[in-house]
């Protein structure tokens, strides 16, 4: 049994432990008990094993947070390693995980795999739990039926149950964060300024926090910043010049800047400045796409040279980014499937005259061309409305399903027999005489 002595504490002292965590380690469960000699040489060999990972004060830390650690042979430790690594963790890793959350030593190889399986049953796959296990070694302490309650408590703040096991393998805050700190994120996000933080009734949520909840779904990240933080970005943004209802509506769109630094932010504000566009109509670009933060300034360079390329003008391009800026979002390459599909039908103009007609896929506008087609409707610069309806008054007004309707009319299938076309026709493009 260990009993407090001077040689024991000065043993401990030496290694870097305080004197409190002496204290806390020998009255342990499972330690109190053990020999002295026992304990000693075990720590030294201990010590000596874990030298190889990590410094001396990681070493004080992992006994003093799992002192019954203090218990194992060199060969336990090592065994551990090995267990942890047939189970689809490499050395590094265990490494990481073992400082991050000591007590995953201490839990025997027959335990990990029931937890890694209870968790596969909440909706996970085994490398999706292996994930969530990496970010978050402490899942492994909780057990699974409170795995579930936060799940199901989460769910109450406007979250579907398949939207909350997805978020949590972008962020540890949806199982390591207690149900009541989840609450006070939420609400911090909301007292940003979203809305009205008033709620209807105790069980509805305010204005503000249905705000947050869906940028929390945009962006499961801001959830690890603090309403410091939160606030602190906002007047980092203002200060580029923005008005704090701007800013407001940026974040909303895109929560992601509220993880760039200002430094950043700055940069990428002046290099689409240097691009050619305007003061305000940078302001502009950004405020309407602010996910145009995310790219680089060759990024939105190619993307318009790539326009560009497909038979406009650099001025009608930088128009168009300006008039509608989530152009910027959209590949280049489905852009240029659609500019050589409205060049087929005679519609070139579209991206100039109403470039947000872009947005719509060129398998349901195909689709839709080749369904008015056959009806003799026409379809050109003058009378196109009917070919960009909503998907409901589609089906409603002409009676046929947005997937009866690309079934019918697959555009994939129709490209690659024009091309094959084209290939025997001396490489003429396939617009030029399909329609």
């Amino acid at each position: 049994m260990i009993i407090d002595n001077d040689k024991l504490k000065k043993f401990f002292l030496d290694y870097g432990f305080t004197e409190e965590q002496y204290k806390y380690i020998i009255t342990s469960y499972g330690v109190e008990f053990a020999n002295e000699d026992t304990l000693t040489e075990k720590i030294k060999a201990g010590f000596d094993f874990f030298s190889k990972y990590y410094s001396n004060e990681d070493i004080v830390n992992i006994y003093s947070k799992a002192p019954s650690l203090t218990g194992y042979s060199v060969k336990t430790l090592e065994q551990k390693i090995t267990d942890l690594k047939e189970l689809g963790f490499d050395v590094d890793t265990i490494i990481k995980m073992e400082k991050y959350s000591p007590q995953l030593f201490t839990y025997s190889i027959e335990t990990v795999k029931d937890k890694i399986q209870k968790i596969q049953d909440i909706g996970y796959k085994y490398s999706e739990v292996i994930d969530l296990i990496i970010k978050n070694p402490k899942i492994l302490g909780e057990k699974p039926e409170l795995l579930e309650k936060k799940i199901t408590d989460i769910c109450t703040l406007g979250f579907e149950r398949e939207e909350v096991i997805q978020k949590a393998k972008q962020t540890t805050a949806f199982y390591s964060y207690s149900f009541d700190t989840f609450k006070e994120r939420v609400k911090a996000i909301a007292d940003l300024g979203y809305g009205s933080t008033e709620r209807p009734s105790p069980e509805v949520l305010s204005e503000g926090e249905i705000k947050a909840v869906q940028m929390i779904k945009r962006c499961p990240t801001i959830l690890n910043y603090s309403k410091e933080s939160l606030k602190a970005k906002i007047e980092d943004l203002i200060s580029l010049e923005f008005s704090k209802e701007e800013v407001l509506k940026m974040t909303s769109k895109a929560p992601s800047l509220f993880g760039q630094t200002i430094d950043t932010l700055k940069e990428k504000k002046k290099g689409i400045i240097d691009i050619g566009f305007s003061e305000e109509q940078v302001r502009k670009i950004l405020v309407e796409s602010p996910t145009t933060f995310g790219c680089t300034t060759q990024t939105v360079i190619d993307k318009i040279d790539g326009i560009v390329n497909l038979g406009y003008t650099k001025e009608e391009v930088m128009n168009v980014v300006t008039i509608y800026p989530t152009i910027l979002t959209k590949s280049t390459g489905k852009i240029k499937d659609l500019v050589e599909f409205y060049d087929s039908i005679g519609m070139h103009e579209l991206l100039l005259k109403e470039p947000k007609q872009f947005m719509q896929s060129v398998e349901v506008s195909y689709a839709r061309y080749m369904f008015f087609k056959e009806r003799g409707i026409t379809i050109n610069m003058d009378h196109y409305r009917n070919l960009f309806r909503s998907h409901v008054e589609f089906e409603e007004r002409y009676g046929i399903s947005k997937v009866d309707l690309l079934k019918k009319y697959n555009y994939a299938e129709y490209k690659e027999k024009k091309k094959k076309e084209k290939e025997g026709l001396g490489g003429l493009k396939w617009w030029n005489y399909i329609i």
